[in-house]
């Protein structure tokens, strides 16, 4: 076995350690013997028959969960999960009550597992609860019922939305904030002296511009003036910096000349609440000083509950103002939470990029939440540039493909998260110090860490998974060790000849390896009027088996990519053929879903967001980017185009699918079309009525139409209605074989 690099040459030279090739050595590097990877022995003992696994996926910025056929079984869009926080609720309650009492709410399913805590206060006493809830409208939904307490069980509570912890290195997007800043903010001080002289001579000291506070000139309106609102003895002082307090004023002048001063009241605060309440309810906000060399700004922040309401806010204020001259920024912000052993091996290549993002005028702020891990929070009005910073933070905490002359590194074996292997991977991790990850769907390992430790590494595991195919290679499931002549006299259940390469599934049936892969990857061909599935299509007695395949067996007769591929093939069918439901984002070349509001009665202010992949802003109810404006608005600035269009389809023969608006065009046959490209809906064409199924469109043809076919068209040969005895002419199947005619 070669030398990986990871001893030193003072460990050559000791014999080596019994207990750290087992993985129990606690002597760390106080052992007198050696640990060295090279010269230790692998010994594995891999189960015959693969464990259940994981079949979940992260497609799109979707949680995917498949079934067997590779059918989708769950989905959900985890940054639309949200919290609700209910306090001061009474020291007594237990989850059960809570459970029992929350009121109901429409399209809202609340399990007991969905109250992740109930805390008390050491002072108070009163329990705060956190409930998790599938999409931000309902979370709002059920803080509204919670206002309605008709049974006087939550007589003081309050119910609020909370952001929902999303799991280590998920990012945290929210575009909510706005800054105002402003150069030298000041205000105003009325001084009274002891005599007019006094008031005089500062007055005068002010004309000359010598009179200055905090290093800054001010200037003085002349005693008595203003229609008599100072008195001889007063002098009002203007350009006094925001940040001065009485000492720094009073500081300037004798005290046995000045008699009284008053400072005027923070303007500033009073004048951006006001602002603020204009424009929707905020979270929490501030107002700062920040110093950039020898200028002095004024700095405002402001977190919006809603990102509709931040935007309008950034997109009106920027306007010139009479009082104030502003500089408004909408900022756009990435949180990422990661743990501490992992922010330990990143860590510097984080600083090498801080620097570059930092001239590209983004904003990085690295913090400790908690003990256990750390915040990276990226930030800029460009959400372009914090668009790329998060691509590049992303791709470091993938890590990088363990690759050994120019093969990927992998065995079935990585996808364990315990037994021997497992924890010669963590015996790796710490010599090399790096973290191995195992990305089973794509049957690659990666590796974080330095560039040397990542070196280190890949030798290792290069020589580990070479010992591991010399002593004993790990069987896939459904693999066999051969296949006799009788079995190979067998016909293909696709292609009806005896099989090359035969693959046997587990309910009996025999298929070539191609014809196999092949039909695995028609399966997504024929889905748009029906769940997706891959099932057996050998004939049995009469009729198919139709068997679902279960996903071991495709992944151990499907290539990798293939069997992928069908997974989100799968995923796509059922996004298209639930429209109503889900959208994709409009910006070119970003694939992410999220879930649409249209048709429900949400709040305009309560659809904008923002994609979290790329960063762009749109609607989730017209699925249309347009800031500032209300959907009604934005359709009615595109009319014009909208007219040309549709005049273009009518001339062209082009309709729309009343469902989910895709396109559609018939070229010949009957006046039922079937969405192949959208969402799947049966449809009309004389109408544009949409059903489910076939025979629901051709029972409505005939029943509200009187025909299938145009008025005019070819009748239908009696002998074509008379090839399927037994049969009515509406019957599903009957019409499918005349539209095949």
């Amino acid at each position: 076995m070669p030398s990986t690099g990871a001893s030193s040459s003072s460990e050559n030279n000791k014999p080596p350690c019994v207990f750290f090739a087992l993985c129990e050595c606690k002597n760390a590097s106080t052992c007198a013997f050696a640990h060295d990877l090279s010269k230790a022995e692998f010994k594995f003992d891999f189960p015959r028959e693969f464990p259940a696994k994981n079949w979940t996926r992260e497609i799109a910025g979707a949680v995917v969960t498949f079934g067997d056929g590779a059918t989708v079984r769950g989905l959900y869009v985890p940054t639309e999960f949200s919290t609700v926080r209910i306090s001061n609720l009474v020291p007594s309650i237990t989850k059960e009550t809570l459970f029992a009492f929350l009121p109901r709410v429409e399209g809202l399913v609340i399990r007991k597992d969905d109250i992740l805590s109930l805390r008390k206060d050491s002072a108070t006493g009163a329990q705060t609860a956190r409930i998790r809830v599938e999409s931000l409208k309902l979370a709002w939904a059920l803080c509204d019922a919670l206002k309605v307490d008709k049974l006087g069980l939550f007589p003081s509570i309050e119910a609020t939305t909370w952001t929902r912890k999303l799991p280590p290195g998920t990012p945290h997007i929210r575009v909510r904030t706005v800054v105002w800043s402003w150069d030298r903010p000041a205000r105003r001080v009325l001084l009274r002296f002891c005599t007019t002289s006094i008031a005089d001579k500062i007055y005068a000291i002010s004309k000359r511009g010598a009179l200055k506070i905090l290093g800054h000139r001010v200037n003085a309106l002349k005693p008595g003036s203003t229609q008599g609102f100072l008195s001889d003895f007063t002098v009002m002082l203007t350009d006094v910096p925001w940040e001065a307090d009485e000492d720094d004023i009073t500081s300037q002048f004798p005290n046995k000349y000045l008699a009284e001063m008053e400072l005027e009241p923070d303007r500033i605060s009073d004048f951006f609440r006001t602002m603020l309440s204009r424009f929707g309810p905020f979270v929490d906000w501030e107002v700062r000083p920040e110093s950039k060399g020898n200028l002095k700004r004024l700095e405002v922040r402001a977190r919006f509950t809603y990102e509709a309401d931040a935007r309008n806010a950034a997109a009106l204020l920027s306007k010139p103002h009479a009082e104030v001259k502003l500089n408004v920024e909408l900022r756009t912000s990435v949180k990422f939470r990661i743990t501490n052993p992992v922010y330990g091996l990143i860590e510097e290549q984080i600083i090498a990029f801080k620097a570059s993002w930092e001239r590209a005028g983004i904003n990085v702020n690295v913090y400790q939440s908690g003990l256990a891990s750390n915040v990276v929070n990226i930030e800029s009005a460009d959400s372009n540039a914090v668009a790329y910073a998060k691509i590049a933070l992303q791709e470091i905490l993938r890590g990088r493909v363990a690759s050994h002359q120019g093969k990927e590194l992998w065995h079935p074996g990585f996808a364990f998260h315990t037994g021997e292997i497992r924890r010669w991977v963590k015996l790796v991790e710490g010599q090399c110090q790096v973290q191995i990850k195992e990305d089973s769907s794509k049957s690659q390992l990666r590796i974080l860490g330095s560039e040397k430790g990542y070196d280190q590494a890949v030798e290792v595991l290069a020589s580990l998974l070479s010992q591991i195919e010399q002593t004993q290679p790990v069987p896939g499931p459904g693999d066999k060790a051969g296949h006799s002549e009788e079995e190979q006299e067998h016909e293909c259940a696709v292609c009806f000849c005896p099989p090359e390469d035969p693959i046997e599934s587990s309910c009996g049936h025999r298929y070539c390896k191609d014809c196999f892969t092949t039909m695995a990857r028609a399966a997504g061909s024929f889905t748009a009027t029906r769940q997706f599935s891959i099932s057996c299509v050998a004939l049995g007695v009469g009729q198919p088996c139709k068997k679902l395949f279960s996903l071991d067996e495709l992944m151990a007769h499907l290539p990798r990519p293939d069997f992928e591929g069908v997974l989100r093939a799968s995923f796509n069918s059922s996004i298209r053929r639930r429209p109503e439901k889900y959208g994709h984002c409009p910006t070119p070349d970003c694939e992410n879903i999220f879930r649409s509001t249209s048709g429900e009665k949400t709040p305009p202010r309560t659809q904008t967001f923002t994609c979290p992949n790329c960063l762009e802003p749109n609607c989730s109810n017209c699925h249309s980017p347009h800031i500032g404006m209300s959907c009604g608005d934005y359709k009615k600035n595109m009319a014009g185009g909208a007219d040309a269009l549709r005049r273009a389809k009518q001339e062209l023969g082009i309709k729309d699918c009343p469902r989910c608006s895709a396109p559609i065009e018939k070229f010949a046959g009957c006046n039922h079309v079937a969405c192949e490209q959208g969402c799947g809906a049966h449809i009309c064409w004389t109408c544009l009525e949409h059903f489910p199924t076939s025979k629901k469109c051709y029972d409505h043809m005939w029943a509200v139409h009187g025909r299938i076919y145009d008025e005019g068209a070819e009748p239908v040969p009696q002998e074509l209605q008379a090839a399927v005895p037994g049969l009515e002419p509406n019957d599903e199947d009957v019409a499918l074989f005349l539209e095949e005619q």
